[in-house]
């Protein structure tokens, strides 16, 4: 597996607390809320998934849950903000393979499964 492969696994599987039971469609709420509701969309819906920047991950989650997964992936915030920007709109893309907002009780996607898909 290659370097790039094997951060992006470790990353989706180090927010996979961020985005189950219900995270995930609290993200897609709070992307809205910010004025990102184009970008959660496209997450959800069937076609490509617009970027989102690093900055636009802090301010959707905020500092602590960004803290939180560079501790556990062993990185500075700024490369885990940059991460983040990275694997969650595939994570989120892959809980919703009919196009339908994430589910009140998901579960967290595999992170193999995400990965095969950003780099299917």
């Amino acid at each position: 597996m290659s370097d790039a492969k094997a951060q992006a696994t470790q990353a989706a599987g180090a927010i996979g607390d961020l985005l189950k039971g219900g995270g995930a469609a609290d993200i897609v709420k709070k992307l809205g809320s910010s004025g990102l509701g184009d970008v959660a969309s496209s997450w959800v819906g069937l076609g490509k998934n617009l970027p989102i920047s690093p900055d636009q991950i802090t301010s959707v989650l905020g500092s602590g849950p960004i803290a939180s997964i560079a501790a556990k992936l062993g990185i500075s915030t700024e490369k885990a903000t940059h991460t983040l920007a990275e694997v969650l709109p595939h994570a989120i893309d892959h809980m919703t393979p009919k196009g339908e907002p994430p589910a009140a009780d998901a579960e967290a996607p595999d992170p193999t499964a995400v990965v095969a898909k950003m780099f299917g």
